[in-house]
């Protein structure tokens, strides 16, 4: 009986100890997802970061966007001593896409612990655009934006321009181009000026205008006078350009690579 009794209760042990260490019943890792997007108005994509818990360092984390009906890695990083990881998602990782996309951080099974998946998370992304190639409301592509010449404004190139060539001294009403923003665009960069091909007392002017018939801004300048651009656009519908020169010494007038930081792809017509 006692023999009995002995071997029943080795058994109740052995069958104890293989559940409790049973995939089923094995500890999990628990891992958080959060998206920081200070950096993405200026193009750069999201910062993506969170923790392991319990703590590992060294463990990779797959960092996974959704799309085409199921999870794809972008990226992958390290927990550091604290557990934590901290990335930066590029805009080539994410395919140059903007709008709203979801998220999430994943991490294998590792001694003993079962793998694990944050909860998504939604984050609306902004990239940059080039004017030079979006579709314009108003304007005509062939003179007025011109995505092949150069602009050089003290010795910057500009590949990307928008540009008004020998515009008539003073001409300022028919020399301008109007884009449709659709209320989804964050920032303006760029840089405006003369060409440096420009007679030496050459005077022109750039004026940009959001969403009705006044300009916010006006750039005066003589050659060399490189300015650059850097304006808030939240919740713009219409962006204009209008450039011309003050006398006749100067060639070209406009700005050099224009572009826009939206959550939305523009018309790419040109």
């Amino acid at each position: 009986m006692r023999r009995s009794t002995a071997i029943l209760s080795a058994a109740v042990v052995a069958l104890t100890t293989a559940i409790s260490m049973s995939p089923a019943h094995a500890a999990a890792f628990h891992l958080t997802a959060s998206i920081s997007t200070p950096s993405a108005q200026w193009g750069d994509g999201p910062i993506m970061d969170g923790q392991l818990t319990p703590v590992y360092s060294g463990r990779t984390v797959y960092l996974q966007r959704y799309y085409s009906d199921s999870w794809h890695t972008v990226d992958t990083t390290l927990t550091d001593d604290s557990g934590n990881y901290h990335e930066h998602l590029t805009p080539d990782e994410l395919k140059h896409k903007v709008g709203s996309m979801k998220f999430r951080a994943r991490v294998l099974g590792h001694d003993g612990y079962t793998a694990d998946s944050s909860p998504t998370v939604t984050k609306t992304i902004y990239g940059w655009q080039s004017l030079a190639h979006i579709d314009a409301t108003y304007g005509d592509s062939r003179r007025f934006v011109d995505g092949e010449d150069q602009l050089v404004v003290n010795f910057q190139v500009a590949d990307r321009s928008w540009q008004v060539k020998n515009p008539l001294v003073n001409e300022v009403g028919r020399r301008y181009t109007k884009w449709n923003l659709q209320e989804k665009c964050l920032q303006l960069r760029g840089f405006a000026g003369i060409d440096d091909d420009s007679n030496a007392s050459a005077q022109g002017r750039v004026l940009i205008g959001i969403d009705g018939t006044a300009y916010d801004d006006v750039y005066s300048f003589s050659p060399h006078d490189y300015q650059p651009l850097d304006k808030n656009l939240h919740k713009t519908k219409y962006l204009t350009f209008k450039a011309y020169k003050l006398n006749e010494y100067a060639t070209t007038v406009g700005v050099g690579v224009p572009e826009v930081n939206c959550s939305k792809k523009l018309p790419t017509n040109y």
